[in-house]
C-alpha cells in the first residue's frame, strides 16, 4: 500500500485540486486519511479503483 501526497493525486488524476475538495464533499472521490497531525493522505488504490471506473467518452 501506498499513500499519496494531494501534488500526487493531482497529477495522477489531471484534475485540479479544487475539484478533488469538490467531489469528496460530494462523496464523489476517495476520502483522504490523516495519518499523523495535519498530514493527510490518499491510499493509491482507492484513487486508482475511482480513475477506473470513471466513464471515458471520446474527444471529438
Amino acid at each position: 500500500m501506498r499513500f499519496l501526497k494531494l501534488r500526487d493525486v493531482i497529477q495522477m488524476t489531471g484534475i485540479s485540486k479544487t475539484t478533488i475538495y469538490r467531489l469528496m464533499d460530494a462523496g464523489l472521490f476517495p476520502a483522504q486519511y490523516c495519518i499523523g497531525e495535519k498530514i493527510v493522505r490518499w491510499k493509491e488504490e482507492e484513487v486508482q479503483a475511482w480513475m477506473e471506473r470513471q466513464p471515458m467518452k471520446k474527444a471529438v
